[in-house]
């Protein structure tokens, strides 16, 4: 399980893996990175570099990699399945497919590639893709503490089901199990959880959108098969916050 992204100084940090058979391509992405690590003070980016997947993949059953920049035809493995492997390992992993053909473009979506460059890189683009890697690294790996009735918890955000409240108490669901505690203690991580992936059904719930297994105009089914109900005012609001995640992801 991967814990807050954030190095001693605060700065988030990434490990990021390269791999290509051309050796042109490998120094190309890393310079690119170090390019960016350099103008940028708050990032912090840790690059290994790889020339065929039985490099790459003997190094993953090693380190946990936050993304990886693959070749989608390498000489010794197919980039779609070497993809799947990696997300068998580590199913967190975001993978941006690197090619010169576009013919295995809708089989990338099957793996849930994270994004599909085709070679040359354009630069913009590749800024703009690494930035949006970075965001969702840092939405999906912020961790708070929740004071409750059993002593102080520690719980990353991808841990959270959603917030229940009522009169001055808060009752936490998550992946852990249930837990108790004042509002007037998670008054300020409420805000924080609103700019993370989390959105305000009614009243008396904050639902984590990751966890979200169905819905209607009713109610919102949560993937532990809690039914909780939406506001008739919230539920256009919801659908159009809902729908940007899910083409984020």
């Amino acid at each position: 399980k991967k814990t807050k992204k954030v190095n001693k100084e605060g700065d988030l940090f990434m490990n990021i893996a390269i791999c290509d058979d051309e050796a042109y391509y490998v120094n190309d992405i890393f310079k690119r990175l170090m390019t960016y690590k350099e103008t940028n003070d708050d990032v912090s980016l840790y690059v290994d570099s790889f020339y065929d997947s039985r490099e790459l993949m003997n190094s993953i059953m090693k380190k946990d990699y936050d993304l990886v920049y693959l070749d989608i035809e390498l000489n010794d493995g197919n980039g779609i399945n070497i993809a799947q492997m990696i997300h068998n390992i580590q199913p967190e992993c975001m993978i941006i497919f690197i090619t010169s053909h576009m013919n295995y473009f809708n089989q990338s979506f099957l793996v849930n590639a994270f994004q599909y460059m085709k070679k040359p890189i354009k630069e913009q683009f590749f800024i703009s893709e690494l930035e949006r890697a970075m965001k969702r690294l840092e939405d999906t790996s912020r961790s708070f503490v929740f004071h409750t009735t059993e002593g102080n918890i520690v719980f990353d955000t991808k841990e959270i089901l959603y917030i229940e409240t009522a009169y001055r108490e808060y009752k936490i669901h998550s992946t852990r199990g249930a837990f108790y505690g004042t509002i007037k203690s998670i008054t300020e991580i409420k805000k924080a959880l609103l700019e993370c992936d989390f959105f305000k059904i009614q009243r008396s719930f904050i639902v984590n959108l990751e966890h979200i297994e169905r819905y209607d105009s009713a109610t919102i089914t949560m993937t532990n098969k809690d039914m909780l109900p939406i506001s008739k005012k919230k539920y256009k609001e919801f659908k159009e916050v809902f729908f940007k995640y899910l083409e984020s992801q």
